[in-house]
């Protein structure tokens, strides 16, 4: 999953580069909207594919399984160093409660709207309803609702209805909608932030443009710049006078069209499309490559053996046994080996060690009888690695791993570990 939203977040950035340096100061208001929708949606879906002829080009490690390295952590305590199990943040939860708040902030702007129309009077039109309200210098539209401030409607809002009309009939909000869904899921990602800023901007621009083809410039100018509307904190709608934007919506009013032949620079994405293509389908080339562990720490693969992702039945640590579930067994397994590198690492080794922070990249294989070989190590310090694949050697023997057919493999399990020591 990491990979995967590492991933995500790389394609929209390469989407809003290309936006920012080959289409941002175009014209194409429309066609630079469809981009940015079309793009923050392609980015959620390139990772997943896999077009295998072009992963036969690709040369990649096999079957290397990165779990969260163990800590363990040495401080000063009745003894020179103390093992300490280290608790690790449940990185789901903390998502859990993000996407909660997230979703909360947006109910709660949903429910503002929905009580400004059930709160105010409003005025039925056969494609669209107007809701005046009692507030000075409100405009703005959600849907097929225009919000504005009765005292604006009761003077001259012919303006200002014919360029929220682009708004509704454009559904603008629902490309807002779009975002603020994924604000939900991935509430985590800045650039869908930036995303929705811009995908806001060229709505204003879209609505001047097509609204200016009915109404004369001094009268739209006129009526833009001496209205002093109030802004509603609500991403989600269409606000006809955005001060911020006021500058950069008159300069593309009265900017030079672009020669329409410079669409042809959309083409351009094609090339730009068939490269995450390729860049999605390399990475799925083998899913035992992704991990943690940096690239130049990692440890050759033992040939003809597998990895946790790639089994139906993880190998039973001693203990795991009345689990059924693989999932469950797939965890237990890792727990329990973790509990045994803290357990029966020596504290004594680093006493002659400086404080700081030490790595050591653990692999072993677990046979198709259920033993423990074919031990590795990779550390800066000897004596760290020699006693990691010390501790290593003891682990106990255990049920091996199956396929879906039921035979018995071999499986390869890197196992990072980080030491923390303070004299």
């Amino acid at each position: 999953m990491t990979d995967y939203i590492l991933q995500v977040l790389l394609y929209q950035l390469i989407f809003l580069i290309a936006y920012e340096f080959f289409f941002k100061k175009e014209t194409f208001f429309s066609w630079n909207r469809y981009y940015l929708l079309i793009s923050a949606g392609l980015s959620y879906i390139l990772p997943l594919i896999n077009i295998s002829s072009f992963a036969k080009y690709v040369k990649y490690f096999h079957g290397i399984q990165a779990l969260n390295p163990i800590n363990l952590n040495y401080q000063a305590a009745t003894s020179k160093y103390t093992v300490l199990d280290t608790t690790f943040i449940n990185l789901t939860q903390i998502y859990i409660i993000g996407s909660g708040i997230m979703l909360l902030l947006f109910m709660w702007k949903l429910f503002q709207l929905f009580y400004k129309i059930h709160s105010h009077k409003i005025l039925n039109y056969s494609t669209y309803k107007i809701v005046l309200l009692k507030e000075k210098h409100v405009a703005f539209s959600f849907l097929n609702y225009i919000f504005i401030s009765k005292a604006v409607f009761d003077q001259n809002p012919a303006p200002i209805l014919a360029h929220e009309l682009i708004h509704i009939k454009e559904k603008h909000s629902l490309d807002l909608l779009f975002f603020e869904i994924q604000k939900i899921v991935f509430w985590f990602n800045p650039l869908i932030y930036l995303y929705q800023h811009k995908i806001m901007l060229l709505h204003e621009y879209i609505a001047d443009q097509k609204t200016l083809k009915t109404i004369p410039k001094q009268s739209f100018y006129e009526n833009l710049l001496l209205q002093n509307f109030a802004i509603e904190k609500l991403p989600f709608i269409n606000q006809y006078s955005n001060q911020t934007l006021l500058k950069k919506r008159i300069m593309m009013t009265t900017k030079k069209q672009s020669n329409p032949i410079l669409k042809v620079k959309y083409l351009m994405v094609l090339p730009l499309i068939f490269t995450m293509l390729f860049m999605a389908s390399c990475d799925k080339t083998d899913q035992s490559v992704r991990g943690q562990i940096p690239t130049e720490s990692k440890i050759e693969n033992t040939p003809k053996t597998f990895t946790l992702d790639q089994i139906n039945k993880a190998p039973v640590f001693p203990g795991c046994e009345k689990l059924n579930d693989n999932n469950e067994i797939k965890a237990c397994f890792s727990r329990k080996i973790r509990e045994f590198v803290i357990n029966n690492f020596d504290k004594k080794i680093m006493n002659d060690l400086p404080a700081g922070k030490y790595k050591i990249l653990t692999q072993f294989h677990v046979d198709y009888t259920g033993k423990v070989t074919n031990i590795k190590a990779k550390a800066d310090v000897e004596k760290l690695k020699k006693e990691a694949i010390k501790v290593l050697e003891r682990l106990p023997d255990m049920q091996p791993a199956e396929l879906a057919d039921g035979q018995k493999v071999g499986l390869t399990y890197t196992l990072p570990i980080i030491l923390i020591g303070k004299k």
